[in-house]
């Protein structure tokens, strides 16, 4: 009926990825379950190997500029947060850190910066703390704003790297450049 389940075992998250591209371009296959598991041999890296590696491969890399990247790891899983200059610039870093041993997941979270169109600090601010009141409903999640030179200036506390990503999704989006 069209659909294609891939099982079994590979050795790293872009063996994965390949097996699931070659099935999406096979002619017939509408929908497909993959269900392949990255296994490593025994004397996998730490999570804290893990992010070091996945830090240093972007440092090296000379399409991703990483000042602007927060690197997450949990039980093998990469989180990648931050804002980036172009989608070749959030592919190519999911690409990276996928070709590290250990990494089975990645979560990319980056945010493309778009044309900076230019609006008042003021303005800026103002959509954003709109923004932030309308998102942020625990009075847990208290986070503030203030922009200076088109520069969002957020502070205070989230639960969650993807709390913080949308806060930085927002400053964008309200028109922030950096």
């Amino acid at each position: 009926k069209g659909a294609a389940i891939l099982t079994g075992t590979v050795g790293d998250l872009v063996a994965k990825q390949a097996a699931e591209r070659t099935a999406r371009y096979t002619i017939g296959v509408r929908k497909i379950d993959n269900q392949s598991e990255v296994k490593l041999p025994d004397g996998a890296p730490t999570d804290e190997k893990i992010w070091i590696n996945v830090r240093e491969a972007l440092r090296r890399d000379p399409y991703v500029d990483i000042a602007n990247i927060k690197v997450d790891v949990e039980e093998a899983h990469v989180g990648l947060y931050g804002v980036v200059d172009s989608e070749l610039a959030k592919e190519h870093a999911q690409w990276i850190a996928g070709r590290q041993v250990g990494v089975v997941h990645i979560d990319n979270s980056l945010t493309v910066r778009k044309a900076w169109v230019h609006k008042t600090d003021e303005a800026i601010e103002k959509e954003l703390k709109e923004q932030l009141k309308m998102t942020f409903l625990d009075p847990q999640d208290q986070v503030t704003c203030k922009v200076i030179d088109g520069v969002a200036i957020l502070e205070g506390a989230v639960d969650s790297w993807f709390e913080w990503q949308t806060a930085v999704d927002l400053a964008i989006t309200a028109g922030a450049r950096e």
